[in-house]
């Protein structure tokens, strides 16, 4: 830019430059739309024939998956004095473990 990198801090602290954060977002096409529309209406019913409902879902079970990774690359220790470094080998830095996290939720079962 030109400038010392102490008046670009400067500005930093004063407010001129700003941080931003902008993630990526999944693009929704009209198919994911139509799809989504689809599953809502399947859960509607005619309760009567000017009156519709939305089903109570009682035998519905949302499953949602997660990957991590088990492991960084670069990780940050604070130990004792006496402490020993932990010893962390990995075949490559390319191929670390993933690890998946599945989670189910559901209403209550209540035995009738």
């Amino acid at each position: 830019m030109g400038m010392p990198r102490s008046t670009l801090h400067d500005y930093y602290r004063r407010g001129i430059f700003v941080e931003y954060t902008s993630a990526i977002m999944p693009q929704f096409t009209d198919a994911n739309q139509a799809v989504r529309l689809k599953w809502a209406m399947d859960h509607v019913h005619a309760v009567t024939p000017d009156d519709y409902a939305f089903a109570d879902m009682m035998n519905v079970v949302h499953v949602d998956e997660k990957w991590f990774f088990a492991t960084r690359v670069s990780k940050s220790y604070y130990l004792a004095p006496d402490e020993e470094l932990p010893h962390r080998t990995c075949k490559s830095k390319k191929f670390i473990t993933k690890v998946m996290f599945l989670s189910a939720f559901a209403r209550h079962r209540w035995d009738n």
